[in-house]
């Protein structure tokens, strides 16, 4: 056939042409089997290339509609699988956090698939309200030079609008990168028009149902950012003694980690009473000195007062038991406004709020003098009136924590706020129920008792936020109260008492929802709810699984557990999986100030070192780092990446990702490890190149049905019926780090290292009929092998799977293969046998290493297995390159270097007997000695150390014991083969 009319029979199958069109090929040629079959043989490149292999694979599968659910034969369960990804914020790009998700739920994805259920993944993405906000303003004020107060609400609006085309189009460019097989035609974004009106539905509902309401509480408030923030956006930072901290808004460091002491003079008294405190700026907000009804030293203060120096005001002397006499001088100053803790006792004793702090951080006019001032600053000016009074005591050292925002790097000052808040008292406990009945599986079990401890705290979720971005809250101010409505005319039609002419009465709340509220409804609001006849949620909802992080399995999955019982009666999810947090190869959390940030495209194309300090050079000048985090994060990034960033590509990183367990809560990522699984990847496009050649040469089908005939064959498909097995209890099992494992071992050491060594002496030397078998066994085993590893590695196994003989299909369109189908192939027996086998050869190896590896040397075994070894004497003389006889022991009178293998196995390498050959062993072994002794005497050292002896551990004392004893075996060994042949050539 030529190949003009090859090429019209593929036009005629389209999808196999387009596929053949996309490979990256030299030349095509066609090649008659002896049964008169033709296939296309792919000449394969010298070597993998990432980037060419990955090329263009993406963007066939999305036009071919593989990411569409499809319908299936009735032989399957038609019982979809369903997933939605966690939606990346848009405030950057993806992280290797993100790629971790996204690798993971594209296993499963492509798994499913290839079992024939109807998959459906759903893409999307979230507008992050105050991360997106924060980001966004920083970046105008940095690059225009305006103030952050004094950007115009217009103008920030078009600069985020803008800002979000950009992220979400570089976002989604990156999942595709990944390999991601989502359903696209799907996106969602969270601010998108279906999803605003059921976020205003579901608000409005909440709202008639009365569980939303409007209270004065207690809320994490960002004064920099001026609005309340989630507890996920504060970092409890543990300070252990006096420490600067850079705040935003401060043109100098802040001192915490110290405790002021103070007194109060007790009132128509001499007396006084020391209190102390580390946030000496909240004293105007005192209104009560509290001691314990217990503590004897302050009994006589029993109703009594202190004065205010400066409220000019008694402050009642009060009773609590909250009083500890242990701590401190055992009395404490109580701040109500502003510790959650103070609120509750002043709340029992009937006690006034005092607050002293303004929304900006500025003390108020209950401070008198230094109304206006920035907290942090009047502390200082507090301090100085306290010690001209005579009332200030003294500055201690204090382990203090301090509450973090980790949007803008400010204190978060706990705060009474008038906000909106859902009642969540019913909604938890229905959410706990579930849970605790086990309705779902959750993965690792632990995180179980984690949400459960969550659910326990039965606090109202706050829902409001004052920034500009976000689902504003449909809830409308009227003369009759409040109105939860989508619009203003219809907050007007659900008020009887206000007149048309009125309607500039009723005015829309300002504020905006908390982002994991519209986040909490995804799972089905994706489906089009609460349109109870809407197919796509009657047919794909509950989700099969929700899997994430473990950092967001409070705040985010259980309030879609919460909201999802709620709204649709339902479980929003039957299984739950998450996975611990990606942190650099030394366990750091990744993070922008550190330096150590990967994001996934420097992984797959790589990145130099230079290009990588101009990326936190750019984020330097978009706000984002301070001078000083600039220089640590340059710091950090030459000492993790002096080298950059080798290109690995999407297959290796993905490899990469899923081979540690990651149900851990720290999983530790090294470029170094994913440059290696690059390297597994072109010695897999070697051993393939070189079975293509052979099969060429021996054609043969590739068949369910292999044609083993020798003892190899059979033990090579014992070892694939093991990895089948392994990899779907992995896959099964969620433990994928099982099925990579199973994977590589059986590829590296299974195929390349036995197989196919012994493969290519039945190429060279056997029969045809051997050699046709063998390429039957081996074109079986690739072709299993490449579908095992098609969910994990999607595109050089589509590469690869397109040069096997016989191929008209692409990989995706094949069955995953199943572990009873090849059960038969199961022979534990001949497992054993090749373990010996092999173990005899890396025996032999050993003793050939000893000497220089001078393959020519003679080898003698003494075995009482000499049946089995003689069976693969072809295979063992053919690797090794050596000649091997059978002799009694007490027969071998030449030097000879032994091994033992089992008791009844021994392995003699003979010398040659010539005296310049026992002259150059006899000078090899004398260096090997003296490197030896030179290793010996260095761990006697290091062992005899006072330290050591002192501070290691018996564990490591046992180790260098046993390693120092096995030098001195082989020293001993040398020496006992250099007497024998000093003893030989005198006998000469």
């Amino acid at each position: 056939m030529t190949f003009q009319s090859r090429y019209f029979l593929l036009k005629n199958d389209c999808r196999t042409w387009r596929y053949v069109l996309s490979c990256k090929v030299k030349f095509f040629n066609s090649y008659s089997t002896s049964t008169g079959a033709d296939y296309i043989n792919v000449s394969f490149a010298e070597k993998y290339n990432s980037r060419i292999v990955e090329q263009g694979k993406y963007s066939r599968w999305e036009t071919s509609g593989y990411f569409e659910p499809k319908s299936i034969d009735g032989n399957k369960s038609q019982e979809p699988f369903t997933m939605i990804l966690p939606p990346p914020n848009i405030t950057g790009t993806l992280h290797l956090g993100h790629a971790l998700t996204i690798t993971i739920q594209d296993i499963l994805c492509r798994w499913k698939r290839m079992q024939g259920f109807p998959v459906l993944w759903i893409p999307g993405t979230d507008h992050a309200g105050i991360a997106t906000h924060v980001v966004v303003e920083r970046n105008i004020s940095k690059s225009k030079g305006l103030p952050l107060r004094g950007i115009e609400k217009e103008y920030f609006m078009e600069e985020l609008l803008r800002w979000k085309t950009e992220k979400e189009n570089a976002i989604n460019e990156q999942i595709k990168r990944l390999g991601a097989s989502v359903d696209w035609s799907r996106y969602s974004f969270t601010l998108d028009r279906k999803q605003s009106e059921i976020v205003q539905q579901s608000i409005i509902k909440l709202f008639e149902d009365g569980l939303i309401h409007k209270k004065r509480a207690f809320v994490n408030w960002c004064c920099h950012l001026q609005t309340t923030v989630s507890d996920i956006e504060v970092d409890n930072l543990r300070i252990e003694g006096p420490t600067y901290l850079s705040l935003p808004s401060y043109e100098k460091p802040v001192q915490f980690g110290i405790i002021v002491e103070f007194a109060y003079k007790i009132c128509d008294s001499e007396e006084e009473i020391c209190v102390a405190t580390t946030r000496l700026e909240t004293m105007c907000g005192d209104v009560a000195i509290v001691i314990n009804p217990n503590d004897a030293r302050y009994s006589h203060l029993h109703g009594k007062s202190a004065w205010h120096p400066f409220r000019k005001c008694k402050l009642p002397i009060i009773l609590d038991e909250s009083a500890n006499p242990e701590f401190g001088t055992g009395a404490f100053k109580l701040t109500p406004a502003h510790s959650k803790i103070d609120y509750e006792i002043a709340v029992r004793h009937n006690l006034p709020i005092v607050s002293v702090i303004t929304e900006s951080g500025h003390l108020n006019e209950n401070c008198v003098e230094w109304k206006n001032v920035p907290k942090y600053a009047a502390r200082e000016l507090i301090l100085q009136k306290l010690q001209e009074l005579g009332l200030y005591k003294c500055t201690k050292s204090h382990v203090t924590h301090i509450p973090i925002c980790n949007r803008s790097g400010d204190v978060i000052e706990y705060m009474l706020k008038d906000q909106w808040f859902l009642k969540c008292h019913d909604i938890l406990q229905r959410a706990k129920d579930a849970i605790e009945k086990d309705d779902f599986q959750i993965k690792p079990k632990n995180m179980k008792n984690v949400i459960l401890n969550w659910l326990k705290f039965d606090q109202d979720w706050c829902l409001s936020r004052q920034i500009h971005w976000g689902h504003k809250l449909p809830l409308f101010k009227t003369d009759n109260g409040w109105i939860a409505a989508r619009s203003k005319e219809e907050a007007l039609q659900k008020t009887e008492k206000i007149s048309p002419q009125n309607c500039e009465e009723i005015v829309q709340e300002n504020d905006v929802l908390d982002t994991w509220f519209s986040s909490a409804l995804l799972p089905f609001s994706v489906f089009g709810w609460p349109k109870g006849e809407n197919k796509d949620y009657q047919t794909y909802y509950p989700l099969s699984l929700m899997e994430t992080g473990q950092d967001i399995a409070c705040l985010w999955v259980a309030r879609m557990i919460m909201l999802g019982l709620y709204f649709t009666g339902k479980l929003p999810f039957n299984n739950i999986v998450f996975h611990g947090l990606i942190c650099d190869v030394h366990g750091r959390k990744m993070s922008k100030s550190l330096g150590n940030v990967i994001e996934l495209n420097h992984v797959i194309d790589g990145i130099s070192l230079k290009e990588l300090n101009e990326t936190v050079h750019a984020n330097h000048r978009k706000g984002m780092l301070s001078d000083e985090e600039l220089g640590k994060a340059l710091s950090i990034q030459k000492s993790l990446f002096s080298d950059g960033i080798p290109e690995c590509g999407a297959d290796a990183l993905r490899f990469t990702l899923v081979n540690h367990d990651f149900s851990e809560s720290v999983i530790h990522f090294d470029v170094k490890e994913c440059r290696r699984v690059t390297n597994f990847c072109n010695k897999m496009w070697q051993a393939f190149r070189f079975s293509i050649t052979w099969a060429n040469k021996f054609p043969s089908r590739i068949s369910p049905f292999p044609n083993p005939s020798l003892p190899w064959h059979y033990w090579i498909l014992h070892k694939l019926s093991t990895t089948v097995e392994t990899c779907n209890e992995g896959l099964q099992e969620m433990n994928f780090h099982h099925a990579t494992s199973s994977l590589k071992h059986f590829f590296v050491h299974d195929l390349c290292d036995f197989y196919l060594e012994a493969s290519k002496i039945v190429f060279n030397d056997g029969n045809q009929s051997e050699a046709e078998s063998t390429v039957s066994v081996l074109l079986f085993c690739l072709e299993t092998y490449l579908r095992l590893l098609a969910p994990i590695m999607p595109y050089i196994t589509e590469e690869l799977y397109s040069y096997l003989p016989e191929n008209n299909i692409q990989i995706t369109e094949t069955e995953y293969p199943e572990s009873q189908d090849y059960r038969k192939w199961k022979n534990e027996k001949l497992e054993k046998e090749i373990l010996f086998i092999r173990g005899l050869m890396s025996g032999i190896r050993v003793l050939q290493a000893e000497i220089g590896n001078f393959t020519d040397n003679e080898i003698v075994i003494v075995s009482g297995s000499e049946n089995i070894i003689r069976k693969y004497l072809p295979v063992i003389n053919g690797i090794l390159r050596c000649s091997i006889h059978f002799q009694a022991e007490d027969s071998i009178n030449e030097p000879a270097i032994a091994n033992i293998i089992q008791n009844d196995t021994k392995i003699y390498l003979k010398l040659k007997t010539e005296l310049k050959s026992l002259s150059n062993y006899s000078t090899l072994m004398e260096s090997k000695v003296k490197r030896l002794f030179k290793k010996l005497n260095q761990l006697k050292d290091r062992t005899s150390t006072k330290k050591y002896i002192a501070k290691a551990s018996e564990e490591t004392k046992e180790y260098h014991r046993n390693k120092m004893k096995e030098i001195e075996d082989q020293i001993n060994k040398i020496e006992e083969l250099k007497m024998k042949i000093c003893k030989f050539i005198s006998s000469l």
